[in-house]
């Protein structure tokens, strides 16, 4: 009797972390207004005023992603209800608050740093949502897949510049993404994706070579006007030799000059 008890217990236990695995994997807040509503655009009115009046770039990055997670569920609340008419706006809008986040990303590029957190969460939370939009993928008809593949790629580039910028190897980068997507999307997807992080690999080593080219250069303009700035220093110091020399010829014409005036006359003649 104990035996069976514990083994029950097992068993629940195991389905119960089962379930709480699947609601981390997909872990979306409630979907609010839906594209179909005449009042969806009430949503998008009070994110734009919540994101002008916010001005930290790591707190942008979080609201961005937020918002692009209600865009997410309001998808995949209409696929559920087969209510496709207006799937497009939903997907293109959650695609705008990713480019965001990725402009975002660039300009971390560009030395305007993001922290190692805020990196991760880009990373983590676009993977989520790769696995979410592989799901919307297999439901959704077919007019409507080729709106979820460009949406899923925006995720994935999301996902690529974010590993990039942990430094993360690129083959790893590529393995650890094709495990967020259906094997459907794996076939559709594999080598775009492949060729998207190559060319993001690219630009990177672009802008690290101009930033080596930019601060070499800075530091020769830092160098001349240490040197200009000593030389100004000396001159207040000491006088340069030219000054000097200059004031000794000066002072020698004039002598040159009285000595002629008072100097006795040797040529009259004797008497």
């Amino acid at each position: 009797m104990i035996k069976k008890i514990l083994v029950t217990s097992l068993v629940l236990t195991l389905l119960f972390a089962g379930i709480v695995s699947a609601q981390e994997v997909n872990d979306l807040p409630e979907a609010g207004i839906t594209p179909d509503s005449p009042w969806y655009f009430l949503d998008s009115l009070s994110e734009k005023i919540s994101l002008t009046f916010t001005f930290n770039q790591e707190k942008k990055i979080a609201k961005e992603l937020r918002y692009a997670e209600e865009r997410l569920a309001e998808v995949q609340k209409m696929v559920q209800n087969q209510k496709n008419q207006k799937l497009d706006v939903g997907l293109q809008n959650y695609e705008k608050l990713m480019n965001k986040v990725q402009e975002r990303l660039q300009t971390n590029a560009d030395n305007v740093k993001i922290g190692e957190n805020a990196m991760k969460n880009v990373k983590e939370r676009s993977e989520n949502h790769m696995r979410v939009l592989s799901e919307v993928y297999d439901k959704v008809p077919a007019q409507a897949k080729k709106g979820v593949e460009n949406a899923l790629k925006n995720s994935a580039k999301n996902y690529q510049q974010a590993a990039l910028q942990l430094n993360e190897d690129a083959q790893q980068i590529n393995a650890q993404l094709m495990e967020s997507l259906s094997e459907e999307m794996k076939l559709q997807l594999q080598q775009s994706l492949s060729q998207q992080l190559q060319e993001m690999q690219q630009e990177q080593e672009r802008t690290r070579l101009q930033q080596g080219e930019q601060n070499a250069g800075d530091q020769v303009q830092q160098q001349q006007q240490t040197q200009q700035q000593q030389r100004v220093q000396e001159q207040v110091q000491d006088p340069t030799q030219e000054k000097t020399g200059t004031s000794l010829d000066s002072g020698t014409q004039e002598g040159d000059g009285s000595m002629g005036e008072n100097a006795p006359d040797t040529s009259g003649k004797r008497n």
